[in-house]
């Protein structure tokens, strides 16, 4: 230990000409000095030190330091004096309460004073007043508390994207110890900061000065975590730092996500309900099916026999039949009978879409899908949890038959124009007129789309097969018309009934509908007038004689309407529109009964 000399013995050093120079010094300065020697009376203080106290410099020399602080006081400092009276540095510290009301904090040094001999003679006392100290000192501890337990994630990075400091939230949150987290760089939270990404990161930083992200972060237990980032460059202590305060919105990201999703469903929803009332409105209700297959045949009860068996199931269904038939009400009455009949039914009409735009009217399409367009929901979308309907299945483009295999397998399919697959629940109707195995050899159809819509099958008779139906029908027929036309029928000729009933039919229940409702328009009075001359044939006649007169009233039939038409076969007023029948259909038939436009 130094060798302390008395404070006489040090000003004389100091000053020996004039010692008192010393105790002026020592006046004069702003910290608090005083000495007390072995029996703890005090020898020596400066004014400030007497001032602190309240007393005066005579008051205070020479009296035990109990008498001067207070018993109190002098207990709680007395192991610090015991200290310093053995020899060694004591350092205290304290408070004193002013007449103001303000407190004042000091930081005391006893500092042991030894003789010549090395003996302890006194103590001598320095405090300073660390009230304004103490005050930064609780306000940065308060900061460093404030941030250590932000919510938010914070830290200091070097240029090399070292972490130099983390509070506690972010090691925590991270899975980490504090001191793992020192000793990681950016790039071990976040790989895609490779350390050339982060240089430059860093300079950008550097220009902007502040600078707000988002960001990925990698916890240690390999989770992802989106995080909101706002840093600010700084330069403390000569040295670069990027000072970062993150946010965890992993949850609000997610939230986000959900509430867009949700309001793309919204929209979707509003979309098919929108969709669904322009296709109501185009649509004919479908009321009381049943009262729209007419008949008391062996045949038409068959039919309904297979209705009730397939209705229940969510089974595929391909009607099979001549055109006019009433394929389309089979389609309805099994709709109507099924589980899903409180959903739509939706019809497609395979053969009066173009086949540049079957596929969008199928599976929608998005806005640019090409040149012009907008947005569109498919039938399959608006038929979801319902029924679709394709009718003339035979029709359907070979490249569009793929897309459609897909739906069946999968019930997944892409609006025209987006990567996007939508799920669709929906149970498949179709119906065709042609010989679907005659088109699958020939290569015109997929035989595994073909499989796959051959589940139950349901062949709708001709009319000529289901004479004794005829009757029936047409009285429906007359009060449907009736009721619209606003004329009353109230009988129909037995010769007429007759003629009906040896007629062949080519058009089917729907060539029936056009003629009785021409004869109701052109009849002066409530009994039916025949409009057309229709070629009838005996009833009783063989098996080949009744293919053959088949053939033939067919062949006379259509040549007839053909040159009636001018030989104008689609379109307003040509041979199709006035048959009823799909112009590809008409011109099948013309093909297979050898009729040719005759050469002018």
């Amino acid at each position: 230990m130094a060798k302390i000399i008395p404070i006489n013995r040090k000003a004389e050093a100091l000053f020996p000409e004039n010692p008192d120079k010393l105790l002026d010094l020592l006046n004069s300065l702003p910290a608090y000095i005083a000495y007390f020697d072995k029996e703890l009376r005090y020898q020596f203080n400066n004014k400030a030190y007497a001032e602190l106290l309240g007393k005066s410099l005579d008051e205070i020399k020479g009296k035990h330091v109990r008498e001067i602080i207070g018993e109190k006081a002098y207990e709680s400092i007395l192991p610090n004096v015991e200290k310093a009276l053995s020899g060694q540095r004591a350092i205290y510290y304290f408070e004193i309460l002013l007449e103001d009301g303000r407190k004042k904090s000091f930081e005391t040094n006893l500092i042991p004073h030894l003789d010549a001999k090395g003996n302890v003679a006194g103590c001598y006392v320095h405090a300073n007043d660390i009230t304004e100290s103490k005050k930064a000192e609780e306000k940065m501890a308060m900061m460093q508390f404030s941030i250590e337990h932000a919510q938010d994630r914070i830290g200091w990075i070097d240029k090399d994207g070292q972490f130099i400091y983390v509070n506690e939230v972010t090691w925590k949150e991270m899975g980490y110890t504090r001191e793992e987290m020192l000793s990681m760089k950016v790039s071990d939270l976040n790989p895609n900061f490779t350390q050339e990404i982060w240089h430059e990161h860093f300079k950008k930083m550097k220009k902007a000065v502040h600078m707000s992200v988002e960001s990925q972060h990698v916890s240690k237990d390999g989770k992802l975590h989106d995080m909101e980032i706002l840093t600010n460059y700084l330069e403390f202590g000569g040295k670069e730092f990027l000072c970062s305060f993150g946010r965890d919105i992993t949850e609000r990201k997610k939230a986000d996500d959900e509430l867009k999703k949700a309001y793309h469903e919204i929209k979707l929803l509003k979309e098919r309900l929108e969709t669904e009332n322009i296709y109501l409105r185009e649509q004919i209700s479908v009321q009381s099916t049943h009262e729209n297959i007419i008949g008391k045949s062996d045949a038409i009860k068959y039919i309904l026999y297979k209705i009730k068996q397939v209705a229940p199931s969510d089974s595929t269904v391909l009607i099979l039949g001549e055109t006019g038939t009433g394929k389309d009400l089979v389609a309805e009455a099994i709709h109507s009978e099924s589980s899903r009949k409180n959903r739509n039914l939706v019809k497609v009409n395979c053969a009066a879409l173009p086949s540049n735009l079957i596929e969008s009217e199928l599976f929608g399409r998005e806005k640019g899908a090409y040149t012009g367009s907008d947005q569109q929901i498919g039938r399959f979308e608006l038929a979801n949890k319902g029924t679709i309907f394709l009718d003339e299945i035979g029709e359907l483009p070979l490249e569009l038959q793929a897309k459609l295999l897909k739906v069946l397998q999968s019930g997944e399919f892409e609006r025209l124009g987006s990567p996007h697959t939508i799920t669709t629940d929906v149970r498949v109707i179709v119906s065709t007129n042609r010989d679907m195995l005659k088109e699958v050899k020939e290569g015109r159809f997929r035989e595994d789309l073909f499989y796959r819509l051959n589940v139950f099958p349901i062949t709708v008779p001709p009319l000529r097969d289901r004479i004794e139906d005829i009757p029936l029908i047409i009285d429906y027929i007359l009060k449907k018309f009736g009721k619209r036309i606003g004329k009353k029928i109230k009988s129909v000729p037995r010769k007429v009934m007759k003629t009906f009933e040896n007629y062949r039919w080519p058009g089917n229940v729907r060539e029936l509908e056009n003629i009785i409702e021409r004869s109701m328009i052109v009849s002066p009075g409530p009994s039916l007038f025949l409009a057309d001359k229709l070629e009838t044939t005996e009833p009783e006649i063989d098996s080949t004689s009744k293919s053959n007169s088949l053939s033939e009233i067919e062949h006379a039939h259509i040549l007839q309407v053909l040159e009636q038409a001018r030989w104008k076969i689609e379109g307003k007023n040509g041979a199709a529109e006035m048959l009823e029948i799909n112009p590809s259909t008409l011109r099948t038939r013309m093909r297979k009964l050898g009729i040719k436009k005759p050469v002018q």
